[in-house]
């Protein structure tokens, strides 16, 4: 629910903006294909065995070892001065793992939801940079199924936050086809403390399209009560990921 009311907020304010007389307005939606590594922390309460703290240390092969489904769109509007975007994804892992006496069975979901506003401070023919501010939803579930010499535990964890960024992106043209794009930010407000930095190259191969391959790292440290207490839960972790993003440009 909350994810729909960001999305429509964003598709508004868009409609709005893009219906104004400044400058002329350009459009952009793309998704494309990713790979993932992670490694931290994951903890939570147990019940029968306190708090359980598991440490992650997953490169890509193992996530698409345990990758159910993984889907991603993001989409812009710019005039130039101005840029609005969007972004959703969700991911959906299963896996198993051993912490001294404890076995887990474990389904981790993914589910985020960004909107952001970009707003040219300098620009020159050969550097553009972009204050960003905006909003980060972060929706994750965890259905655990842990086993000890003495009990079984069946239980679903459901944790979500909300960030406000702000950040910095700069745009530095190297061919008239061929663009170097990258961009840092930090969120706060619901969890601990959010930093995302990325780097890419876009290519405008075709009228209309362009790819980027992009490289980003997040480190996200998320804690809700504490450890010990029945709804303690705990994410930190750095997150790295390598991609391209085929996008339709109008």
């Amino acid at each position: 629910m909350y994810i729909r009311r960001i999305l429509i907020t964003a598709i508004i304010l868009i409609s709005i903006v893009s219906s104004s007389a400044y400058g002329e307005w350009h459009f952009g939606i793309g998704t494309g294909p990713s790979i993932l590594k992670i490694d931290g922390d994951i903890g939570f309460h147990t019940n029968i065995e306190g708090p359980v703290k598991l440490p992650i240390d997953a490169d890509p092969d193992d996530i698409m070892d345990v990758m159910d489904s993984a889907v991603g769109l993001s989409g812009y509007v710019t005039n130039d001065r101005w840029t609005f975007k969007a972004a959703y994804g969700s991911l959906d892992l299963e896996g198993s793992g051993d912490e001294g006496p404890v076995h887990l069975d474990l389904e981790f979901e993914m589910t985020g939801a960004e909107f952001t506003v970009g707003y040219a401070i300098y620009e020159n023919p050969h550097l553009k940079l972009n204050l960003i501010g905006g909003i980060r939803y972060t929706e994750q579930e965890i259905s655990v199924d842990l086993s000890t010499e003495r009990s079984q535990l069946n239980r679903t964890i459901d944790n979500d936050w909300t960030d406000a960024v702000i950040g910095l992106s700069a745009n530095v043209p190297v061919t008239p086809t061929l663009t170097w794009n990258t961009e840092m930010d930090a969120g706060f407000g619901g969890s601990e403390g959010t930093y995302t930095a990325n780097t890419g190259l876009t290519w405008q191969f075709y009228k209309g399209w362009s790819g980027t391959l992009f490289y980003q790292y997040s480190a996200v440290d998320f804690e809700n009560g504490t450890q010990g207490s029945q709804d303690w839960y705990l994410y930190d972790m750095n997150e790295q990921s390598l991609g391209l993003v085929i996008l339709y440009n109008w």
